[in-house]
Parts: C-alpha cells; sequence; structure tokens
C-alpha cells in the first residue's frame, strides 16, 4: 500500500508511511507496523487518513459433490462470491469485482459461475450493508456534519 505524506509547508512526497507500535516483544527489537495511510500536518496537529482494498471470499453454501482436478478424489464443492472491496478507515468501503465460483472445500480449487446462474441460488446480495454502501454512508455522514456545523455558526 502506498500512502501519501503531506507536510506543512504544501509539499507532496510519495512513498512509503508505515506507523508502529510502542510495544516491542520481550527479546527482540523489532517493531510491529500497524497502520499506513497519509499523514496531514496542520499548526502542530497530525490527521491521518487510512485506506485500502482487499480480497473478500464469502461462502454461500449450496453443497454439491464433484470430482476435484486438484484433490483427484470426489469432493464436497460449495458456491463462493469473490469481491474487492476498497476501504476507507476499514469501516466505508465500497464492493467492486464480483465474482461467483463453484469450489471444494478442501483446497478451494474450482471454476467460474456466470452471475445469472448464481442468482438463481442467492436470493438478496451476500455483500454485508457497510461492504456495498459503507463509502457512500461515510460520504453522507461527512456532508451532514458539515451541513449541521454551518447551520450552528
Amino acid at each position: 500500500m502506498i500512502g501519501w505524506k503531506f507536510e506543512s509547508d504544501k509539499t507532496l512526497n510519495r512513498g512509503h508511511r508505515e506507523k508502529t507500535a510502542n510495544q516491542k516483544r520481550k527479546g527482540s527489537s523489532e517493531k510491529t507496523p500497524v497502520q499506513r495511510g497519509a499523514q496531514y500536518k496542520t499548526k502542530g496537529k497530525t490527521m491521518i487518513l487510512i485506506w485500502g482494498s482487499k480480497t473478500i471470499l464469502l461462502w454461500l453454501g449450496f453443497p454439491e459433490m464433484h470430482p476435484c482436478s486438484n484433490c483427484g478424489q470426489l469432493r464436497q464443492f460449495q458456491l463462493a462470491l469473490q469481491y474487492r472491496l476498497a476501504h476507507l478507515y476499514f469501516i466505508f468501503g465500497t464492493a467492486s469485482q464480483r465474482q461467483y465460483s463453484r469450489r471444494c472445500t478442501m483446497c478451494q480449487h474450482g471454476w467460474k459461475i456466470e452471475t445469472s446462474q448464481a442468482t438463481a441460488f442467492v436470493q438478496k446480495d451476500p455483500v454485508p450493508f457497510m461492504h456495498r454502501w459503507g463509502l457512500l454512508t461515510g460520504l453522507v455522514a461527512f456532508a451532514l456534519l458539515i451541513v449541521l456545523g454551518v447551520a450552528n455558526s
């Protein structure tokens, strides 16, 4: 993950930004990395912006028995959904690159399935609400805070 560092003189430096925990393991001089993101300094105060993305695999069930080409045995295969989650502060996110598949429960090897075939099994969207609409929810909440702040001043 690449972070952006904003200095107080408004210059922009690109590079890795890592914050480490204060706790050290006994007998070790290594520090544990805990977060990355952007850091913006203004008048002695620091604001940290944490963002990123990750791939999530949801097992949806609906087992079927098929021969697995990887294991070489008759195994149970389940319907799975793999998607990419882009997030802000690990809370506000949006899902993209959805791909349904049928996977072996032992080795996770399998094949892709068309979305139309998968929706025959799955009636509602299996992606959690904050993974689907979290980014929009965060933007609306931020806009409400700004409107309420302007109205009160």
